[in-house]
């Protein structure tokens, strides 16, 4: 059964109930944070990149004062699955080098670091490499359990109305056409001769998609679409619609309708290009086309007399006008300079001064041995799906849901995964699982370390307030740590895989290194390293971290108020005990096709961290 809620924290668009999900959203801040000396330089207008470097330059070489190690011991608390490199399709095992010992790669610890470094500075988003301009598809919008605002939205872009309007159906009939010349390659759809309801049929599930056997005779093919349930099973009969070829009138597909139509990653039914398409010699054949390579059929809708999308079935998948990046808010896709550029590096301009080595078991795992477990599973390693606009958007602001088209829609945040206890997520489809082995036990230890050279000491007090979030106690705002907080790595985070306690020492290099005498000593000690462990020593790590918040905090003016938000909601997340015994319940995936539980196809939204914490379920899922 749905889950039924006990407060007011509820999505009233589906009284009683809410959206589960093993993920939510770190809320975006207002504005970035940017690290002094970089006030109004922005990249994207910059044109001297020599300039930009030299500012640079310039930057390290006044506040980089700051430059050593700091250790890190990380602890698996569930099943950890860090991906090795010359995998087989479909498989999944720890990375390891020799022997077998398994290691997490410095380039993961980088990565999960790095993604944690841009909430706690409050960094830009940037186009590539935190988003993307492409548009999404619209999804599911046929069923009538579907009866939504992008429901609504789909049928305009057609103008097919609502179920009760009749209005003039833009959707024709072609065959898509691919040639190629001396001029390169050209696509256009060949609209067909006027179809007749006969042309439209039921049919039983046929051995052929689309039958090419008839056209010497007639010019005519049959296109065969699946009836699928929710569950994505066959219905029995099937809906034949026919083809009839005319070279009559012909209109352009520009090159951008080709290329969103292939990015299309999540269709699920006929694709055109493939399932569809007579190739080579029969596509000349059948269009009487010398230059021709490709044929197939397929429903289209014009705008201004040129094609703008097309598909297979008649109510095909067409993309939302606006992309991915336009609902990322203008404040944050900027060029300015800010604390992860600079820490880790900007691209063509400069590398990071940060580096980071692989972290081993200790002596104390590999001597204990038995830190794998070798069993395969098959388990559904599912990714982003951000058709899912009641999940990804924020749905905050109107008591409408917003969908990919609403320009006035922002993305919900960062995403982070809860912690949860494990659960079983086998599956015996191929197509959705990975057979996973050699994950790593609960209770084993590796070592690792990374480097800076250089850093401020404000970069270096955010760099710690990364790594020290789950170590110790401190009473401070942001720089609050929690030894109960848990971070986040590897595969399979929707099923209770990859939490991880991190444990860290810091290492200072002498500032007088260089300059001191015991450098050139006798007996060959060089005194390279003053250790700052943290637990001899709490005010050298609070003070780094308490300098970051407070420039953070003079910086940003009334925006640090969103970063507090986003750091209060991180710390709910990284907490494993902060949604307590309903834990796995309220961040169970919620299940398409499931008759009892129509939270998903009545597009229930997700609430936010805090109120999601708040949320107190009536029972189980």
């Amino acid at each position: 059964m749905a889950p039924q809620v006990k407060d007011k924290f509820i999505d009233k668009r589906n009284s009683g109930l809410i959206a589960t999900a093993p993920y939510n959203f770190v809320s975006l801040p207002t504005d970035i944070c940017v690290p002094k000396g970089w006030k109004g330089i922005d990249v994207d207008n910059y044109k001297n990149g020599e300039a930009i470097y030299d500012s640079y330059l310039a930057y390290v070489r006044d506040f980089g004062t700051h430059s050593g190690y700091i250790e890190v011991d990380i602890t698996t608390k569930t099943s950890t699955l860090v991906g090795g490199y010359g995998e087989n399709s479909g498989e999944s095992s720890f990375f390891a080098i020799h022997n077998d010992e398994p290691m997490i790669p410095g380039s993961s610890l980088r990565g999960m670091i790095r993604n944690l470094f841009k909430v706690v500075t409050a960094s830009s988003f940037r186009q590539g490499e935190d988003f993307t301009e492409k548009s999404l598809y619209y999804r599911g919008v046929a069923s009538s359990k579907h009866a939504s605002e992008a429901q609504s939205s789909y049928m305009n872009s057609m103008q097919l109305g609502d179920r009760n309007t009749k209005a003039k159906d833009l959707r024709k009939r072609g065959f898509l056409v691919r040639s190629r010349d001396v001029d390169g390659v050209h696509w256009h759809i060949y609209l067909c001769a006027s179809s007749t309801k006969e042309d439209c049929r039921t049919t039983d599930y046929p051995t052929k998609k689309v039958n090419w056997e008839n056209f010497d005779r007639s010019k005519k093919v049959d296109i065969v679409i699946k009836c699928l349930n929710a569950k994505g099973r066959n219905r029995g009969r099937n809906n034949k619609y026919a083809f009839k070829w005319n070279k009559a009138t012909k209109y352009v597909v520009p090159n951008e309708v080709i290329e969103a139509y292939k990015s299309d990653e999540r269709r699920k039914g006929l694709d055109v290009l493939t399932d569809c398409a007579a190739k080579g010699a029969l596509a000349a054949k059948y269009t009487g086309i010398p230059t021709a390579d490709l044929v197939a059929p397929c429903f289209f809708t014009l705008k201004n007399n040129q094609v703008i999308h097309f598909g297979a079935p008649l109510y095909y998948r067409i993309p939302y006008t606006n992309s991915i990046g336009a609902h990322v808010p203008t404040t944050l896709k900027t060029g300015r300079v800010d604390f992860t550029d600079l820490v880790f590096g900007l691209k063509e301009y400069w590398g990071g001064r940060l580096s980071f080595s692989d972290a081993k078991l200790s002596e104390a795992s590999l001597k204990q041995g038995n830190y794998l477990d070798k069993k395969v599973v098959p388990v559904a390693l599912l990714g982003p799906n951000p058709t899912s606009f009641q999940l990804y958007l924020d749905q905050e602001k109107s008591d409408k849901r917003s969908h990919w088209d609403n320009t006035d829609a922002t993305i919900r945040g960062v995403k982070q995964y809860w912690h949860r206890n494990e659960t079983k997520n086998e599956s015996d489809n191929s197509d959705v699982t990975t057979k996973c082995k050699n994950r790593v036990k609960p209770g084993v230890t590796f070592t690792g370390k990374l480097y800076f050279k250089s850093l401020t000491t404000e970069e270096l007090g955010a760099l710690c307030k990364v790594l020290f979030l789950g170590t110790g106690s401190h009473g401070g705002d942001l720089g609050t740590r929690n030894s109960k907080r848990q971070y986040k790595i590897g595969k399979g985070k929707s099923i209770g895989w990859g939490s991880i306690s991190i444990t860290s020492k810091l290492f200072l290099e002498r500032e007088d290194v260089y300059t001191s005498h015991a450098m050139w000593s006798s007996d060959g000690i060089v005194p390279m390293h003053k250790d700052w462990p943290i637990e001899g020593n709490t005010n050298s790590v609070d003070a780094l971290i308490e300098s970051f918040d407070y420039y953070a905090e003079k910086s940003m003016g009334p925006h640090y108020t969103s970063l507090k938000k986003s750091m209060n909601e991180l710390y709910i997340m990284m907490d494993p005990n902060a949604l307590g015994s309903d834990k796995n319940a309220k961040t169970e995936m919620m299940r398409i096709g499931n008759k009892q539980d129509t939270r998903f196809v009545d597009r229930t939204s997700l609430l936010p961290v805090e109120k999601f914490k708040k949320v107190s379920l009536k029972g189980n899922l």
